[in-house]
């Protein structure tokens, strides 16, 4: 994009934004990922990495995640907000910035490096993170997403209850149930496939079919989403309704 706002550009909206990947956006303006231009949007338990600002390198954007202008606020709570950058390369870090300090920080986000706005809430996680543990690249399918792995100090760390009128969800972009505290960002690491079989019989295939509910082959659950995680799907036979 030349302008702002490569991944979304929120304009004259309250919107719920839930459960996205913003990955990989870059516009010349502010805002690689996310431009929000007024109103208070609600941001809950999203991953917004690797996008860039001033891709153009002539110094006039910044907030390679995320950029508020000065007419905006909104709520955040559980967002993954890392490895966005300023420039076309990867040496200014640059995931925030704010014009405004009135947005209301509700907690477990991870932002590394912000500009015009403290992050200090509960849970809230700040700086650079050796342990961020993160995929390069998105995986999966429908939708596609960023992949925690193991150790990834997002396991675990999100919060509950609330973000303004948004209930923190259940479910992760994928539509995988939490297992044990929720995660920060939109994915949930070794997530639970939210199954409801019929008649105690779960169909799977390993790339799945039709609606992918699990209720018959046409319709086959995908098993590609048990990442080979044997232990996962025995927790999901065994937890099957009588």
């Amino acid at each position: 994009s030349t302008l702002n706002g490569a991944g979304m550009f929120v304009y004259n909206s309250n919107g719920e934004i839930t459960n996205n990947t913003i990955f990989n956006n870059s516009c010349n303006g502010n805002g690689g990922g996310v431009y929000i231009y007024n109103f208070s949007p609600i941001f809950t338990n999203n991953t917004i990495v690797e996008n860039h600002a001033d891709n153009d390198n002539n110094s006039t954007g910044s907030g390679g995640g995320f950029f508020i202008n000065a007419n905006a606020n909104g709520y955040y709570k559980n967002n993954l907000i890392a490895n966005n950058y300023n420039g076309s390369g990867t040496t200014t870090p640059n995931d925030f910035t704010a014009s405004t300090t009135s947005m209301v920080d509700n907690g477990y986000n991870i932002v590394e490096h912000s500009t015009g706005f403290t992050w200090s809430a509960t849970g809230d996680i700040t700086g650079e993170q050796t342990s961020l543990n993160i995929d390069a690249l998105l995986s999966g399918d429908q939708p596609q997403t960023i992949a925690l792995l193991t150790g990834s100090v997002a396991i675990d760390a999100g919060g509950t209850g609330t973000n303004s009128t948004v209930n923190v969800p259940l479910l992760d972009q994928r539509g995988l149930a939490r297992n044990g505290s929720t995660d920060i960002g939109a994915f949930e690491f070794n997530g639970i496939p939210n199954l409801l079989p019929t008649n105690n019989v779960l169909y799977v295939t390993p790339n799945g079919a039709g609606s992918k509910d699990g209720s018959s082959w046409a319709n086959a659950f995908d098993g590609a989403k048990f990442y080979n995680n044997v232990s996962k799907l025995a927790y999901a036979l065994a937890n099957l309704s009588s």
